[in-house]
């Protein structure tokens, strides 16, 4: 077929042999014992925004707020943080304190 077809098709499949950034956030939350779920709402953000779909305003929140705290948890892990960490994942988070 055309060339450009085949290019991307060999890109397509070299691909596969790549460990993609979710395998590797559920690999970090399997062996932190982190929420698979905030690992979850990351992907389905970053798939979203990457392919230029749109969010509604309420589950993009949800959705943002997730990855924040998978973010947070990230670095409290890699700096050797063991303390609370605050779950701005959930709606009224903040209500309590």
């Amino acid at each position: 077929g055309d060339a450009t077809v085949q290019k991307r098709a060999k890109s397509a499949v070299s691909r596969l042999a790549d460990i993609s950034a979710a395998d590797l956030m559920y690999a970090w939350a399997t062996k932190t014992a982190a929420d698979k779920k905030l690992v979850d709402d990351w992907k389905s953000l970053r798939n979203r925004i990457a392919h230029g779909n749109s969010l509604d305003r309420e589950n993009g929140w949800l959705l943002y707020c997730s990855s924040g705290e998978l973010l947070y948890r990230i670095v409290a892990h890699a700096i050797g943080y063991d303390g609370q960490i605050l779950r701005i994942s959930q709606p009224g988070w903040g209500i309590q304190r």
